[in-house]
């Protein structure tokens, strides 16, 4: 198996951890559910029988992933997530918890990508991409430890960029 059957995964923007051995992984995963990298992740880990929780902004999306995941017989939730928001975070890591008992492995796959050049780019949307890279990069790690570090530990792995653009 790619993860070995020790992983345990749980709450948005994956959490995965793979410590010791767990019957069934949980993983949380947050947002850019609609790039291939977030759901062929949340797809190796249901493979290897984590549990998951997608999160994201946008809920219909999320929702929808979900749903074809549990279409498939995953154990898969999805939950609202802004990863800018330390109280989205906060819920999002109870709700996890509440769900599994646990959580494992944090996989932050928040990233936006702005069109255009540095030239037409708002302040407001500079700002906004420094929250999402900046803050969820920081909030994303930070939120989950103190439940892992009660569980039997944990791993928090990360990605913030959509890629790169040209102007």
């Amino acid at each position: 198996s790619v993860w070995g059957r020790s992983c345990v995964c749980a709450l948005a923007v994956v959490f995965c951890f793979f410590f010791f051995n767990a019957a069934a992984p949980t993983e949380i995963y947050t947002r850019s559910l609609h790039d291939a990298l977030p759901i062929s992740t949340a797809h190796l880990f249901v493979r290897e029988g984590a549990k998951v929780v997608l999160t994201d902004i946008r809920d219909e999306l999320g929702e929808r992933a979900a749903v074809a995941f549990r279409d498939r017989g995953a154990d898969v939730l999805y939950r609202h997530l802004d990863v800018t928001s330390e109280a989205d975070w906060k819920q999002a890591v109870a709700d996890t918890l509440e769900a599994y008992g646990r959580l494992d492995i944090l996989f932050n796959n928040a990233g936006i990508a702005v069109p255009g050049n540095i030239e037409n780019l708002t302040e407001e949307t500079w700002d906004r991409e420094l929250a999402v890279h900046g803050k969820g990069a920081f909030l994303g790690p930070k939120t989950p430890i103190p439940a892992m570090r009660r569980g039997r530990g944990g791993l928090t792995t990360g990605r913030t960029s959509r890629g790169q653009g040209t102007g």
